[in-house]
Order: C-alpha cells, then structure tokens, then sequence
C-alpha cells in the first residue's frame, strides 16, 4: 500500500506532494518494505562485501570524521555514504541515498524569488537489489554490473526486474546524464549545400573559396543538417550545440575527403561530434565511434547514356509490333485459325460462300482420282481456307453465310467473340507500348563492368566486399567530383554513387546534364548507413535523443528531402518495355474457350447429322433441316453431282474447261439479249 501511494503521487511537482513521497519511502526503507523476490533471481547479503570497502563515517549521523561504518557510492546527485546493508533487499534505495531524490522537493530563490521544485527522478521510486550473477545467468531476470567508480572492485551486479520493477528509467537516466548542461562541439565538413554552408554579407551562399567566412565562427551555419540539429537540441538536455569548421590540420591527414577529416577533429578531441551526410565506413570506425544511424544510403551504378543509330531504333520498334502477346499466344492464335479453317472445310455445303469447296470433295473426278491428287486438292483447300480466315481475323471481320450449315454458324459467333477480345486486347496493349519510350542499353550486373569508378572515402570498403572488381579511385580530394570527373575522361566504365549525394549537389548535376548524360541504373552495387561521428562519452546521450526525435517527428530525411534542390535535368532512364508484360495465353483463355465451346456444338451436330444419313431413319431427323428442303435438296443432288465434274472440275485442264464454258453462256446471253432487242421492234 505505501508503495503504491508513493507511486501515486511521486509525480505531482509541489512541495507538499514530494515531501510526503519522501517520507513515505523512508517508512519504507525503514520498516524494511520488500517486494516479492525472484526465487531464480533472488537478493544477496550485501554485508560481507560492503564490509571490506568501508571508507566513509556514520551513515545515520552523515559524519564523514567519525569512525567508517559506511561506503561512498558515487550517485549522478554526488558522493554519499550508505550502510553495509545497501542494496540487501528490495527497496527504494535512491530516494533515500541519492541526492537528487533526497533533495526533491527543495524550493530553489532566485534573488529571492522562489522558482519551481526541483522534480525527483523517475528512477527514485524504482525498487532493486544485488544479486549473485552466476545465479542469475540461467533466468530470465535482468540484471546489470555496477558502473560507479566507488564500488567497481566489488565487482556487484544488480536487478530491478528481481524486485518486480523495470530499469528502463535508471537507464535512460544513465544516458541523459552524459549530455546534461554540455555544449556539445560540432564539426562541419565544409562547403556542401543545401546540407551545411554560410552566408555571404549580401545573404547569398557563400563560396567554398570564402575562406574567411567559412573560418569565421561568428558567421552562423546554414542548411538541414544544422537545422536538423538544432531541432533535437529543443528537446534534449544538453546546453546546445556550438557548430565550427575542420582544422586546417585535418586536411593534410585525410586528403582524399574532407567528411574523413571532420572525424580527425573528433578523434583527436577537437570536436565532440561532427554533423553532415557521413558514411560509416571501416576506416572510419577506426577512428571514432558513430551515434545510431540517421538513413542508409544506396550506392547505385551509373552508366553514359547511349544514342541508338537508326537501325537499331528500326529493329527496335518493329520488334514491338509482335510484343503485346507473348510468343505462346501466337502459336494459339495460328493453331486456332487453323482449326477453325479445318471445320469451316469440314462442315461447308453445296449451298453458301464456301459451296465451291464440297462440290470439290462430292464429284465423280475425286472419287475417281488417284491417293496425290487427293492430297493436293485436300492441302489446296485448307490453304484456301486458312487464308480466308486468316484475313477474316486480321481485317476483325467474320463470315455472315446465311445460308451455310447448322454447325458452321454455330461456330462462327464463337470465332467472331474471339477476333473481338484478341484484336481489342492487342490494340491496347499496342498503344501502351509504344507509348512507353525506348530504353537504353545498360548494364544488368556489376559483371559487365571493367573498371568501376568509386568515392575515395570507401576505398577500403570497397576492396573487402568486391575483391574481383578494378576500381579507379581519384585521391587527390574532391570527393563526388572528382569521381565523375574521371569518368568522363573514360577512366572507367561506370560511377558508384549515391543518388542523394548526387541530386543535393547543384555542381555535380550540371556535369552529369551535360551530353551524353550520366544516368543512373536500378542496380544497387551496396547499402551504407549515414550517421554521425562522435565521442564516445556522449554518443549514447546524442543516439538517445535522436530515437526520441523520431518519435515526435524529427526525421533526418525530412530535412533533407525538404530542401533538395530541383533537378536540373532527368537522369533516371525511360520506364523498360519489359515493365509492361506480354499477354499471355492465360490471360487470353476466356475468348479460347467461348470457340472451342462453339466448335464442339459445332462438331456434336455435325456428327449427328451424318449419323443420321448413315441410318435407317429418315434424313430429314437431322439437326437444321427441314423436310421440304432436305426433299427439294435430294431432288437435285444428283443433278449436281453428274454437273460437278462439268462446273468445277479437277486440274489445270479443268480450268480451260471452266473458262471455255463461262464464254459459251456470256454468248448464249448475248444472243438472247440481241432476240430480245429485235423482237420489240
């Protein structure tokens, strides 16, 4: 109950509140107040080993002159002698030995005028005690080694989770306390708009060769990365951040990037950290320490744009006419035409636009023909057929015979919801295409490359993790630039470089812009976290209110995507045509199936026909005849087969024949016209 009231109130700021927490916890701390232990976990007698390090007087009298009975134990509020029993048991040690709990509640005057309390802690009111760690090692409990100076050689560990409690506050305390009331040394690598730069007296950006600006730390720094900073600094604990330039020094160490050479000012104590867009780099790491990473950068490749001769653009865009459907679905579309031209020989008549072709199959000159000429005639027909239909399907028209069999108009709407969806499909899909400009020819992989140009600051890194790829690295400084300035003096094949790098650099855009144009490809060559260089004493406070910074909004990208400059030119390549993927036949299988449905109806009353004519009922059972037609029809069948062989017969004299007999009857009808003519005058 006495704790759960503490807890109650240990957060209200007044006097009155915070003296009757205190008092409540010294009950507690009297009355000997413990919280079930952790049979797995659980509290050690503390006396044996707090007796050996006795080094202050009376604990309960705070005599520093008398007799030890008590050991100093360095708390964030200063030096304090606790008893030999400190940490035996579950209780709220520091709020009744640590100074800043103790003295919570205290009225500070200001010339005389009384200000705020000062607030206890969170971690005051939080419950722990010594535990062994041998023991501890096979629970689940959480437990911790001693960091202050006093009592290292004891070598003690502890655990709040034993007492049913949570460390989280000590230790976010822990990590404050580095940075609280510290002016923290930042280290700006120099000229690098829109990130960090200085403003001329006419409030124009400053040039990089301004070095009295740039030396001057009067003249503020400009740019999202103090921006950035200065918006953490709103919401930590630390006195600000004072912003300055590299040493003069630096420079003559780390020659080939000005970044490295901010993080020798923080090696060597210049500077407690260093702000810009820094890679965390193997070299790097051996230097200085890094706080948690802001962004990981993608190193992509970069390639010269290519200009296509005419006959490639040619190949190109013919190619294109047979992409909207892939490969397969031509294949289908062939064969389907070819079936389609097989029934419409298969079920064709005397009457109707394709009679011509079974008064060929029905006369007395193929019955009477040799196995060849069958064959020929055969092969001669189903090309006739497959070139009408074919033209039928690629004109998107169909044939309308009214007067054709039952099963051929059966299947010719299927046919026809065919050459609609597929001809619709293919425009579409077209139009798309060659919307969609050409791409250009770049790599696919870093194998294709030869010699690949680099940024000098990852030399190291690079040897590591591409020991099979040449590199060209250009060491005489200049960072991004002089990497892109050799390559376009052909030093290399193609550029790693970070996008963002590359697009926050107005100076590197206009070489890039500049014809051919260096564009980037979608091949990341590797992923290298940005972060910022500091000293280690101070890192895990900075990390600490970065994450915050996170959570209300204070986001490093952000800062730099808002003050991206506009790109003076597009150095991304056109969108590939294999973004837009060919129709395939499964995507095209509806309209396939409406026409092999039709066909089989088709073939079914086909075969029932001729079924019917083969059997003793009569002929005119048979589906899509009716008697007067089917009797008017055999009336005259056999006239039309002993005329057969006369209108249509077989081979090339045939065709003599034909023409022999269609200028005997243009004769006879002149003839007649003539009598005609005559008689009625």
């Amino acid at each position: 109950m006495i704790e759960q009231l503490s807890h109650q109130i240990r957060r209200n700021s007044s006097p009155f509140s915070l003296y009757t927490t205190y008092l409540i916890s010294i009950i507690s701390v009297v009355n000997g107040q413990i919280n079930t232990e952790e049979s797995s976990c659980p509290c050690i007698n503390a006396v044996n080993v707090f007796s050996t390090l006795v080094n202050c007087g009376g604990w309960e009298m705070r005599e520093k002159n008398s007799s030890p009975s008590g050991v100093l134990v360095d708390y964030p509020g200063g030096m304090e002698c606790v008893p030999i029993n400190f940490g035996t048991h579950c209780k709220q040690h520091d709020l009744a030995h640590d100074p800043k709990c103790s003295r919570a509640g205290e009225v500070i005057y200001d010339n005389g005028v009384a200000r705020q309390p000062i607030p206890a802690p969170e971690y005051c009111f939080d419950q722990w005690c010594f535990v062994d760690k041998a023991t501890c090692k096979n629970s689940t409990e959480l437990f911790y080694r001693t960091s202050t100076s006093t009592l290292s050689e004891a070598n003690l560990f502890y655990s709040y989770s034993t007492c049913n409690s949570s460390a989280q506050s000590w230790l976010s305390f822990q990590t404050m306390k580095s940075l609280e009331g510290k002016s923290v040394r930042v280290t700006i690598p120099g000229y690098v708009p829109p990130a960090h730069y200085k403003n001329d007296e006419n409030g124009e950006r400053a040039h990089p060769s301004l070095t009295s600006i740039y030396n001057n730390d009067s003249i503020p720094w400009k740019g999202f990365v103090v921006d950035y900073l200065n918006a953490l600094d709103e919401i930590s604990n630390n006195a600000g951040f004072k912003f300055t330039h590299n040493s003069v020094g630096s420079k003559t160490v780390a020659k080939d990037s000005n970044y490295t050479a901010s993080v020798y000012d923080v090696q060597v104590g210049l500077a407690d950290m260093a702000a810009g867009y820094f890679w965390i780099t193997s070299e790097r790491l051996k230097m200085t320490t890094f706080t948690t990473a802001v962004a990981t950068d993608k190193i992509f490749l970069w390639v010269l744009e290519k200009n296509e001769s005419w006959e490639d653009e040619f190949v190109y865009f013919t190619r294109n006419m047979l992409v909207p459907f892939h490969p397969s679905l031509w294949m289908l579309l062939l064969w389907s035409i070819f079936l389609i031209s097989i029934a419409a020989v298969w079920f064709c008549k005397n009457d109707g636009t394709y009679g011509i072709w079974h008064k060929r199959f029905e006369s007395n000159e193929w019955k009477n023909a040799s196995w060849f000429d069958r064959f020929l005639v055969t092969m001669k027909t189903l090309l006739d057929s497959f070139l009408a239909h074919a033209t039928l399907f690629f004109t998107s028209s169909t044939d309308i015979n009214l007067h054709g069999s039952l099963p051929q108009r059966i299947f010719m709407p299927g046919f026809a919801f065919m050459v609609l969806l597929i001809i619709t499909s293919y425009t579409a899909n077209l139009a798309a295409i060659l919307t969609v400009p050409k791409p250009y020819k770049i790599i696919s992989s870093i194998e294709e490359v030869d010699i690949l140009c680099g940024h000098p600051a990852l030399k190291e890194d690079y040897k590591k993790l591409f020991p099979g790829v040449k590199f060209h690295f250009t060491e005489a400084g200049g960072d991004n630039m002089g990497m892109i300035k050799a390559f376009r003096e052909q030093k290399c094949d193609a550029m790693a470089a970070s996008a963002v790098e590359i697009y926050n650099c107005v100076e590197c855009m206009e070489v890039l812009c500049e014809e051919p144009r260096i564009i980037v490809t979608d091949i990341v060559f590797v992923d290298i976290p940005i972060a910022f260089p500091i000293s280690k004493k101070i890192a895990a406070g900075i990390s600490y209110w970065m994450l915050e910074g996170e959570n209300m909004h204070i986001n490093f990208m952000q800062y730099e995507e808002s003050e991206r400059p506009d790109q003076q030119c597009t150095l991304n390549p056109p969108v590939p045509v294999r973004l837009l993927k060919p129709l395939s036949p499964k995507q095209m299988a509806l309209p396939f199936l409406v026409l092999a449905f039709s066909l089989f109806v088709a073939i079914t009353i086909h075969l029932y026909n001729d079924w019917k004519k083969s059997s003793s009922l009569s002929s005119y059972m048979a589906i899509g005849h009716t008697p007067n037609q089917q009797n008017t029809r055999d009336e005259h069948q056999e006239e039309n087969n002993d005329t057969t062989i006369k209108e249509h017969p077989i081979g090339v004299n045939g065709k003599h024949l034909e023409s022999i007999e269609t200028i005997k009857s243009l004769q006879h009808y002149q003839n007649d016209l003539l009598q005609t003519i005559l008689s009625e005058k």
